[in-house]
């Protein structure tokens, strides 16, 4: 039979016989990029993602000016970035994440002004933001996550005004979380979680309306929260744990309505429960635990369907513990350990019937082990010790 043609091969994509799009992620593909992508001088997007590809990229992938898409991400390559990337001025997306890059982030960036995506993310760059990044004035999606970077907040990012992703996490800044960060006013994704960050949440995270995700987990963030971040009507995920934040927990999360994700635990809130987090019905994630919260656990987070996880557990909770719980029917983990709770394990619990981590030890739980318990087939850790 009559081998194909190149523009007929899965993944070739072709305009008047000219390679435009060269698509092949998740193959298997080994080895270095050869200097003959380079041929292909009208390619648009070349996406090897989720390969095996080793070495560094090619300097001559310049001469494919035309790019406006590149993806490597999740392969092996190392090295510099060649700056001759310049050269491809009409680059939209770039995305190198999960390689093993090194040296400084590359400076050329800035003069890639038609970017709308930069990820950089899982490498091992070092140092600090260049400044020029803030020429990027069509930035939609910056990621550095997970990376050596280091300095304090960038501020010449947080003039971005088109940013919607801004992933900073996993590095090494520190100093504070700068309140110019409010007026990315189109952002939807913060996560500035794993670094050396101190002193107070700024104020001015109350005017990014469109903002789903709010990670400023596992550092060194004290004060108390902002109340204006209960006014954000679009926040899905809260994730603040591991960190010196005090006050009492915030009774207004409850008006946000869209809610699945709220994660306070390892810090220093006290006060209650409050009562009208049972408003909550698309909670999925709720960790209150190691803080210093006092009162009874209320019944109303009965209320909260969807919930999969409920940590409550190493604080100074007392009372019984409410039969209501035994209507999550989504519960999976159920920490209440490490209290001062009282009274008996409700027998209903085992209605939860797809609870794998069952806490509720060094309380003061008395009367009899519900012989249900034993109906929970998906349970594997069971802890009701003194």
């Amino acid at each position: 039979s009559t081998p194909l043609a190149p523009c007929d091969w899965r993944g070739v994509s072709c305009k008047n016989d000219r390679v435009t799009e060269l698509r092949l992620p998740r193959l298997q593909l080994s080895g270095q990029l050869g200097d003959r992508i380079s041929d292909l001088r009208m390619l648009r997007r070349l996406s090897l993602r989720s390969n095996s590809f080793n070495g560094t990229i090619p300097h001559s992938l310049a001469k494919c000016t035309l790019l406006r898409a590149l993806f490597l991400q999740y392969n092996s390559l190392s090295g510099l970035l060649p700056p001759e990337i310049v050269k491809c001025w009409s680059l939209r997306v770039v995305d190198f994440e999960g390689n093993k890059f090194s040296g400084e982030v590359p400076s050329f960036f800035g003069n890639l002004t038609e970017l709308k995506v930069l990820s950089l993310g899982v490498n091992h760059f070092s140092g600090s933001v260049p400044v020029c990044f803030g020429e990027l004035a069509s930035l939609e999606t910056l990621s550095l996550r997970g990376n050596r970077l280091n300095g304090t907040m960038p501020e010449e990012v947080l003039g971005l005004k088109n940013l919607t992703i801004l992933d900073l996490s996993g590095n090494k800044f520190s100093g504070h979380v700068s309140g110019k960060v409010g007026n990315l006013s189109k952002l939807m994704v913060l996560n500035l979680s794993g670094n050396g960050f101190h002193g107070e949440i700024p104020s001015t995270l109350g005017n990014l309306f469109r903002l789903a995700t709010l990670d400023l987990s596992k550092q060194n963030l004290s004060g108390e929260l902002p109340f204006e971040i209960s006014g954000l009507p679009s926040l899905q995920v809260i994730a603040l744990q591991e960190n010196k934040l005090s006050g009492v927990i915030p009774e207004g999360f409850s008006s946000l309505t869209s809610l699945k994700h709220v994660n306070l635990s390892s810090n220093d809130f006290s006060g209650h429960v409050p009562k009208n987090y049972g408003f909550l019905r698309s909670m999925v994630v709720l960790s209150l635990s190691h803080n210093r919260i006092t009162g009874m656990i209320p019944p109303e987070i009965g209320n909260c369907s969807d919930i999969e996880i409920l940590e409550l557990g190493s604080n100074y909770l007392e009372g019984l513990i409410p039969k209501d719980l035994s209507s999550l029917a989504h519960l999976k983990v159920l920490d209440l350990g490490n209290s001062n709770l009282t009274g008996a394990l409700p027998e209903d619990i085992s209605k939860c019937s797809w609870l794998t981590v069952l806490l509720a030890d060094h309380n003061q739980l008395s009367g009899a082990i519900p012989e249900s318990l034993a109906e929970l087939s998906y349970l594997t850790i069971l802890d009701l010790s003194a």
